[in-house]
């Protein structure tokens, strides 16, 4: 039994290593991602960056085996498998369909979600299923922990896929009717900013949702305005009294950490960091006990699915800023012979001027 692996990450690795020891061979890896590449050279594996890669259309195997792979679908390949394509996803097929669907099952309150092996076809997530494996959704699971949670099924399935493919014992089943698109570019209502006329529950998911660890956030940044300044919310615990006030009222205080009323109890918000990520200390907010918070107006869905178009561009960008050098002194770069020029002005000036200054 051949297989050619495509996609990224170290699910793929593993799953790729769990077919070769139960004698399966790996005909190929198609991959663009350095870690991936690295360990498939490191191993002798064929390897492919891209669909036209010579020596792609050489290779014979009998499954494809796509493993977070999210562009490359078998009609981009110059050679098709003998058996069949089968895709790895990581939601329950088909309610929870598209990208980030861990975050979104979070935010809907399930308390059971899925991964699920199934056979590639032309439009994505849609082909018959082969195999799933239930996981379960704790009362304070996170994106993090639901998407580990994942992993693990995925390659515990996997394995048993395999050993079903090798005994031609799948029985692939089309998928039902109830299905839910998440698209890459959908966003939690006003990019996570908490709401707290809503329940304390839906806010406490809502901050569970949008925590991916030290991962990168694909979604957005639990977040408060407090009508001047904005901070980033790390934690959310809901108190066992009702609300202490209106929703929205500051509650408490604390040197790490304040409460807020929402719509049913109150709710205390913790870790909390300012837009650079750095510590943030709630006094630090300009707020006070009895104050009301205001809400934010709702921002129109194709606001912010442009915004979250245009992320992955700015991010690019701003990677690479450099600091402006003044064009003086000409020396500006050599430690020795440097020289400091005092000069005198008569009224105050704006960073502009003092800049413009310094270039003529």
């Amino acid at each position: 039994m051949d297989g050619l692996f495509v996609g990224e990450g170290t699910l793929l690795v593993q799953c790729a290593e769990e077919f070769a020891q139960t004698g399966g061979k790996i005909a190929g890896i198609l991959s663009h991602e350095p870690r991936v590449r690295a360990w498939a050279q490191a191993e002798g594996f064929a390897l492919f960056e891209h669909p036209e890669d010579p020596g792609l259309a050489d290779l014979s195997f009998d499954y494809l085996f796509s493993i977070v792979n999210l562009t490359i679908f078998p009609h981009h390949l110059p050679v098709q498998p003998t058996r069949m394509a089968i895709n790895f996803f990581d939601g329950p097929l088909p309610k929870y369909t598209g990208i980030n669907v861990t975050s979104w099952a979070i935010l809907q309150g399930e308390t059971e979600h899925a991964v699920t092996w199934h056979e590639m076809t032309d439009k994505a997530d849609t082909g018959r299923i082969v195999k799933t494996r239930s996981v379960p959704v704790a009362a304070d699971e996170t994106s993090m922990t639901l998407n580990a949670k994942c992993y693990e099924a995925g390659l515990a399935s996997f394995a048993e896929l395999v050993a079903e493919l090798k005994e031609d014992r799948i029985s692939p089943v089309a998928q039902g009717t109830e299905r839910h698109w998440y698209d890459r570019d959908k966003r939690p209502e006003n990019l996570g900013t908490l709401d707290f006329t809503a329940r304390a529950e839906s806010l406490s998911r809502l901050v569970r949702a949008l925590d991916f660890g030290t991962y990168a956030n694909p979604l957005a940044r639990a977040k408060l305005w407090t009508g001047r300044d904005m901070a980033l919310i790390g934690s959310l615990s809901i108190e066992t009294q009702p609300a202490s006030g209106p929703s929205g009222q500051v509650v408490a205080l604390g040197p790490d950490s304040l409460t807020i009323a929402a719509n049913d109890a109150d709710v205390t918000l913790g870790n909390l960091q300012d837009l650079t990520g750095a510590p943030l200390a709630p006094e630090g907010l300009g707020l006070t006990v009895g104050m009301q918070l205001p809400s934010l107006p709702p921002m129109p869905e194709q606001l912010a699915e442009a915004a979250a178009r245009a992320e992955d561009y700015w991010r690019q960008m701003l990677s690479q800023v450099q600091p402006p050098q003044s064009p003086y002194p000409v020396n500006r770069d050599v430690g020795d012979g440097a020289m400091t020029a005092p000069v005198a002005v008569d009224q105050s000036l704006t960073a502009d001027q003092a800049a413009a200054g310094l270039l003529t």
